[in-house]
């Protein structure tokens, strides 16, 4: 078994929580950092929130061409990648 699971049944899987946890603390962490230089917090979130997507999208790339997966799977995460 890879994942834990909550009481109702949804399962929680070691890498999604830890990429979860990451953004939520690097994202606390850059807001901190940004203030003692005079960047707005809100800029900084909008920034990571850009990088994470642009992330996904791009680890979705790399696992598509890694694998030679057709094009109409991109939308398909489920199936891996």
């Amino acid at each position: 078994m890879d994942h834990a699971t909550l009481s109702n049944g949804i399962p929680v899987y070691g890498f999604g929580a830890m990429l979860f946890i990451v953004f939520i603390v690097s994202t606390w962490f850059l807001g901190r950092r940004a203030a003692r230089f005079g960047v707005p917090r809100e800029r900084i979130q909008d920034m990571v929130i850009f990088l994470f997507i642009t992330g996904i999208i791009g680890a979705r790339i790399t696992y598509m061409i890694q694998y030679e997966r057709p094009w109409y799977e991109f939308i398909q995460i489920w199936q891996g990648g």
